[in-house]
């Protein structure tokens, strides 16, 4: 019996996520085994990961925004049976932020409704880029004996939280299916034939 050389042995193990980065691989364009394409398929393997991890990342940061945003706004919301609803309408809009190249003004709704001949006005909590128009009519609720602490109820308060909570979700499903096709693309190894 011969001995037999670590190179003659087969390789253990799963397959190298990236083989272009293999050291026992070819590795200049002189030599006849260089191969580009394998190259390109490494780089490209790398970048799916890169936009993967990151789809997760930011998937999960803005689900925990949206679903942190949603859960203060069920928190701050008057329910029971103290609490009461009224018609009102966005009079205004709010203008925060700086208002630079860099960063826009956002607005937040200014709303006025009337309780028992008294006229109330609030400023949603929520600003965006995007406010709902003034004029349109909104709910707000409120507990009986303060309803200066009136909130917005429907699309004006909640459309921001749902946003990012299924825009992140969607993200994070996303990142978790790319994922798992990438590592069972690569750590499945060859084949049967």
């Amino acid at each position: 019996m011969g001995h037999r050389t670590v190179a003659d042995e087969e390789r253990k193990g799963p397959p190298l996520l990236f083989t272009s980065l293999d050291s026992s691989a070819a590795g200049t364009p002189d030599e006849p085994d260089f191969d580009p394409a394998q190259r390109l398929q490494g780089a490209w393997r790398l970048v799916r990961l890169f936009l993967t991890v990151n789809a997760i990342v930011i998937g999960t940061f803005m689900s925990s925004c949206g679903t942190f945003l949603a859960v203060s706004q069920v928190v701050r919301t008057p329910l029971g049976p103290s609490s009461r609803s009224a018609p009102g309408v966005i009079v205004a809009h709010k203008r925060s932020g700086f208002g630079t190249r860099h960063s826009a003004y956002v607005y937040a709704p200014v709303v006025r409704f009337t309780v028992d001949g008294r006229e109330f006005e609030i400023t949603s909590r929520l600003s965006t880029n995007k406010p709902p128009p003034v004029g349109q009519p909104v709910r707000v609720r409120f507990a009986a004996d303060a309803p200066a602490g009136a909130v917005l109820v429907g699309w004006a308060e909640w459309g921001l939280p749902v946003e990012w909570m299924v825009v992140g979700s969607s993200l994070f499903a996303a990142g978790i299916v790319t994922w798992r096709r990438l590592t069972r693309a690569t750590f499945s190894g060859p084949a049967a034939s």
